[in-house]
C-alpha cells in the first residue's frame, strides 16, 4: 500500500486517521516514560524511542504533511502534558531533523535504505537536534562533545525500532487499506 492512497481520502477522514496516529504516538511515549526502559541505556538522556514507529509509519502510508502535522502536535502535547518549554524545544528540534532525515533518505535514495537505515539516521539526526537545542537553550557549544555518545546509543535505538518496523511492515501492508 503506497500512500497515493491516502491522499485520495476526504479530509474528514485524513483529519481522523492523523488524530489516531497522534494518539498512538503520545501512547508509546508515555508508556516508554512510565516503562523506565530508558534507564537500561548507558546513555543519559537517551530514549528509545517508540514513538518513531508512528512517525515511520506517517512516512510510509500517509505523506509528508502527515507526518509533520503528527510529529509537531505530539511534541507540542507531550510537553504540555509531562515536560515543559525546554523539552517542547528539544523535542521540536529532534523529531524535526528527524523526520527531515528519514524522509530525505526514504525519498531521496529509494530503495539504497533500509527501514534500519532510515531509523539510524533518524535517530542520528534526532540526537543532533537536540544537541543543537541545548546548545542555543545554554548558550554554549560544550554539549557538542557528547554528541558522539548519543550517536552510539542512536545506532542501537535506531536499529531496534527499524528492526521493529520492518516486523510490522509487511503486516500493515496487508491491514493498511485507506479505502476501505
Amino acid at each position: 500500500m503506497d500512500n497515493r492512497s491516502f491522499s485520495s481520502l476526504s479530509p474528514l477522514r485524513r483529519l481522523t486517521a492523523a488524530a489516531l496516529l497522534l494518539c498512538l504516538g503520545l501512547i508509546l511515549s508515555y508508556l516508554e516514560r512510565l516503562s523506565g526502559i530508558d534507564a537500561l541505556l548507558p546513555f543519559p538522556g537517551a530514549k528509545i524511542g517508540l514513538a518513531n514507529l508512528v512517525t515511520l509509519f506517517c512516512l510510509y502510508f500517509t505523506d509528508r504533511k502527515t507526518a509533520f502535522l503528527v510529529l509537531t502536535l505530539r511534541v507540542l502535547l507531550n510537553s504540555l502534558l509531562f515536560s515543559g518549554f525546554s523539552a517542547f524545544l528539544y523535542g521540536l528540534f529532534g523529531g524535526g531533523f528527524a523526520l527531515l532525515t528519514m524522509a530525505l533518505l526514504q525519498k531521496g535514495w529509494p530503495g539504497y535504505f533500509s527501514f534500519f537505515g532510515i531509523s539510524i539516521g533518524g535517530a542520528a539526526a534526532h540526537q543532533l537536534g537536540q544537541v543543537l537545542a541545548a546548545a542555543i537553550l545554554l548558550k554554549t557549544g560544550s554539549v557538542f562533545h557528547y554528541l558522539g555518545w548519543l550517536w552510539i546509543g542512536a545506532i542501537l535505538t535506531g536499529g531496534a525500532m527499524g528492526g521493529i518496523f520492518s516486523l510490522l511492515y509487511p503486516r500493515l501492508q496487508r491491514a493498511v487499506d485507506w479505502n476501505k
